[in-house]
């Protein structure tokens, strides 16, 4: 497997050789690639060094902030019109209707989604057919230039929960990172959102500097930062990684990250009333352990799951059960398929719509995916787990393309200035993210 040029040499990657032959046929006949072997080309001392200064170059990246150099760089000329945007790893848009929600004209010019279900849901929530694309390692090269790229490749070879086989994965899944940088190379858009799970930088720190590197040396100020949804509008703990790069010569005005928000109540996002509270559901053996060691844990802490809305994760293994007093534990794909978790105070399971709002999107939105063609129950919660909050995604992408002369205004964070917590104002919003939307930003 070709490595893209600039990537730093920090692995060696080789096909498969000796012992490793029948591996590659049994791989060859189901259907998988190569085998692709990963060998350290350092000795385990120097790399341990250079691992920790990886870290340290990543550190002095994070957060920081992207200021204009008009004295270095000449800015781009202010955009006239829509902004035109494309989108690799897809899912169900998020970052296009945020930028909707945010009143921001956006001209979708592609799209790519793997999933034929997610397709559909796409097709239904944002009324195009503009999916034009099945995946995101189809060659640049036709693919036309846009303002703004986003980008959420497949987390599960970064991720902590799984086998983290980074750009080893059978399945050719890490190297989509690297195909999403081919585009951004060859039509260097002005703004680049990529998105992942926090497992990138803790389990493969070299290959996440790789990546800021390249886009780096293609032309961009780089800064990144972990953003937890529980902090931007909804009580869901979902910490990702968000890569911001805006292209050197388009830099007019400083870009920061959002500052965190009050978390709003959980129970703004949960269907009321009676016909909501019902009998436990039907359970196997290991999620009533679940539901009885963790219920008994939250007692020993003082809390009445009775009498607080909490959240239990029944489905996880026993090692990696949890559970959330006033907030959602990460709504992973695996979990929404299953129905998400259990509500201690209402005696049953998380709807799908749940779900959804509590992933920051609106009740008509989650009516659509569930209204597509062909998509069933699980194909919805699967696809909710799988995407971006909208929220995050609606105080990021503004301050993006702002600090990018892709907006002539500062766009106005209404979210900060929500008064959840007040009795008086409390009452108008009794259904989020809904009620938050219709009041501060477009009803769509």
């Amino acid at each position: 497997m070709k490595r893209p040029s600039g990537h730093r040499n920090l692995v060696t990657i080789t096909g498969a050789t000796g012992k490793t032959k029948k591996r590659s046929k049994r791989n060859k006949k189901n259907g998988q690639s190569d085998d692709v072997l990963v060998h350290l080309s350092q000795s385990p001392a120097k790399m341990l060094d250079m691992t920790k200064q990886v870290l340290e170059d990543l550190g002095l990246m994070k957060g920081c902030a992207i200021e204009a150099q008009p004295t270095k760089y000449k800015p781009k000329a202010q955009r006239a019109g829509a902004v035109t945007m494309g989108s690799d790893c897809s899912g169900l848009g998020t970052e296009r209707y945020a930028l909707r929600l945010a009143g921001i004209k956006v001209v979708n010019k592609f799209a790519s989604e793997i999933n034929p279900h997610v397709q559909a849901m796409y097709q239904a929530i944002h009324g195009t057919s503009d999916v034009i694309q099945k995946d995101a390692t189809s060659s640049p090269q036709g693919r036309g230039y846009v303002d703004v790229y986003v980008a959420g490749p497949p987390c599960q070879s970064w991720s902590s929960m799984g086998k983290r086989l980074g750009l080893a994965d059978l399945k050719g899944r890490g190297i989509v990172f690297f195909n999403c940088l081919d585009y951004v190379r060859k039509w260097k858009p002005r703004v680049v959102v990529f998105e992942n799970v926090i497992g990138l930088k803790k389990y493969f720190a070299n290959e996440f500097l790789d990546i800021l590197t390249i886009l780096k040396d293609s032309g961009y100020e780089v800064t990144w930062d972990e953003l937890n949804s529980i902090d931007h509008g909804v009580p869901q703990t979902r910490g990702r990684i968000y890569i911001v790069a805006i292209a050197k010569e388009s830099v007019r005005h400083k870009f920061t990250f959002a500052k965190k928000l009050r978390m709003p109540d959980l129970d703004m996002f949960l269907n009321t009333g009676d016909a909501m509270k019902a009998f436990p559901p039907p359970m196997g053996k290991t999620a009533m352990k679940n539901l009885r060691s963790q219920r008994k844990k939250l007692e020993e802490t003082y809390v009445n799951p009775d009498q607080t809305t909490c959240l239990i994760d029944v489905f996880a293994s026993p090692k990696f059960a949890q559970s959330k007093v006033g907030a959602c534990p990460c709504i992973t794909a695996t979990r929404g398929s299953q129905g998400g978790f259990y509500i201690t105070n209402r005696n049953r399971m998380t709807t799908m719509m749940e779900l959804g709002r509590l992933q920051g999107w609106p009740t008509k939105c989650i009516l659509r995916m569930f209204n597509a063609p062909g998509v069933s129950r699980k194909q919805v919660g699967h696809s909710i787990g799988n995407g971006m909050t909208v929220n995050v995604m609606l105080r990021l992408l503004p301050r993006v393309l702002y600090s990018a002369g892709l907006i002539a205004e500062k766009p106005k964070d209404k979210g900060k200035h929500a008064n959840f917590w007040n009795n008086e104002e409390r009452a108008k919003y009794k259904q989020l993210p809904d009620d938050m939307y219709r009041d501060m930003y477009l009803e769509l």
